[in-house]
Formats: C-alpha cells, sequence, structure tokens
C-alpha cells in the first residue's frame, strides 16, 4: 500500500483513494479525445472532498485496488529511450522494474560531467573527496514513483495520452553543490526523494494543483521554468 495521503486526515485520505481508484478503472478512449481533454482543463482539485463514495463510478473497483493493481510509469528523460514498465505488483517492488526506474532515474548531469573528465571531478578524487568509482544511481522513495503513478494515471483518465517528462530526479551531492545553480543543500534531490517533471501541453500549475491534493510532500511550482517540483519531504508549497 502507498503511504501518499496517508498525512491527511483519515476522512480526506480515504476520499483521495476512492478518487483514485476511480481513475483506475475509467476506460481509455483515444490519445486526446476532445471532451475528455475539455474536461481535464475545467477539472477543479476539490479543497475539502466529499465522502469517499461519491467518487466511486457503481461497478468501479474498491477504493484500495487502485494502489493494489499493478503499478505503472511512462517517462521521458532528454538523451534516454522513453520508460514504460510496472514498478510494483503482488503487493511489493518489482525487482527488475524498480532498478529500471532508478537506472532512468539517476544523474545524468553528474554523469556527463564524469565522462567528460570534469576539472572538478577530477580534482575531488585526487583529493579523496570522491571515490575513483563514483555511482550515479541511487535508490528512488518508492513513495516518489507512486506520485509519478497517480500523476500518469490522473492525465489517462482525461485522454491526455503523454509520458511525464523529467528533467532531474537523484541528484550526487557533489553535482548538487558544485554544479546546479541555486540548490538547496539539504535538497530531497540528493536522497532519491524528489523529482522535477513537466508534462508537454499541461501546465506546471495544474501539475502542482494535483501533486499538493496527493500529499505526498513538498510541491514547488517554477512556472518560468516551467516546471514541478515533487518530494517526499514535509507537506509544503512555494513557487519560484
Amino acid at each position: 500500500m502507498s503511504v501518499i495521503g496517508l498525512r491527511q486526515d483519515r476522512r480526506q485520505a480515504v476520499a483521495r483513494m476512492a478518487w483514485l481508484a476511480s481513475l483506475a478503472w475509467a476506460p481509455q478512449g483515444p490519445a486526446l479525445a476532445s471532451p475528455m481533454v475539455e474536461a481535464f482543463d475545467q477539472w477543479v482539485v476539490p479543497a475539502d472532498p466529499p465522502p469517499a463514495q461519491a467518487w466511486v463510478t457503481p461497478g468501479a473497483p474498491k477504493a484500495q485496488d487502485f494502489w493494489t493493481q499493478p503499478r505503472d510509469l511512462w517517462l521521458h528523460r532528454s538523451g534516454l529511450a522513453p520508460l514504460h514498465l510496472i514498478y510494483w505488483r503482488d503487493g511489493a517492488l518489482d525487482p527488475d522494474g524498480y532498478r529500471s526506474a532508478c537506472l532512468f532515474l539517476r544523474d545524468l548531469g553528474f554523469e556527463a560531467l564524469i565522462r567528460r573528465q570534469d576539472p572538478r571531478v577530477l580534482a575531488a578524487v585526487k583529493s579523496g573527496r570522491l571515490p575513483q568509482e563514483i555511482p550515479v544511481t541511487h535508490a528512488m522513495d518508492p513513495r516518489v514513483l507512486d506520485a509519478l503513478y497517480a500523476i500518469g494515471a490522473w492525465l489517462r483518465h482525461f485522454g491526455v495520452s503523454r509520458p511525464i517528462e523529467v528533467l532531474s530526479a537523484y541528484r550526487h551531492w557533489f553535482y548538487n553543490a558544485n554544479v546546479v545553480e541555486g540548490a538547496a543543500r539539504q535538497s530531497f534531490h540528493i536522497q532519491g526523494r524528489a523529482v522535477d517533471v513537466r508534462i508537454h501541453g499541461v501546465s506546471p500549475q495544474r501539475i502542482a494543483q494535483f501533486s499538493k491534493w496527493l500529499g505526498a510532500g513538498g510541491v514547488g511550482l517554477y512556472v518560468a521554468n516551467g516546471f514541478t517540483h515533487i518530494d517526499t519531504g514535509p507537506m509544503r508549497a512555494w513557487g519560484g
């Protein structure tokens, strides 16, 4: 079971679970079917969800089915082949799917610096600040994957058939401290607990709105740069 929503009061958490179940049950239409897209554009995240049963269409699965069914991801990153996999099935992380997701969400920026033998990296290795073999992957917090899964289901519910573009996920502490401008020193990225995302044709405001409703943790809205930050830290929201 996912922990998303468990930080909310019980009634709201149940309502969220039930509505997410309706996402899983919703029939899949053609990509970008105009009536569904119009409904998506007009949908407003409820500030105070009604009782759980109000969300569930007759014949739909129970609320928990959204989290007990296989959980999939459809992601895109510049320079990588698109990723479409199942990372959770039969009540547990799927080892192969989870490893593939972590590899996909590795620190690509730091990996590029290492390959170029950037002087800053060479100096850090020589001084002992970095090891000879530098890892660029990290075990991602499964709750981050759950948030991405829920966002993907939300899009599909409204007929929006597009991958989530990941701009940044795991970030090595060295890259975070020495390369990323304005990065928080104790960023959740360095713990594998954050992602920066955008979706073609979907405003970052809309993604931030839904992410805050999910209640996974922190949500940062960066309108000027066109992306939304999502992490599994304390519940908070900000704009940049």
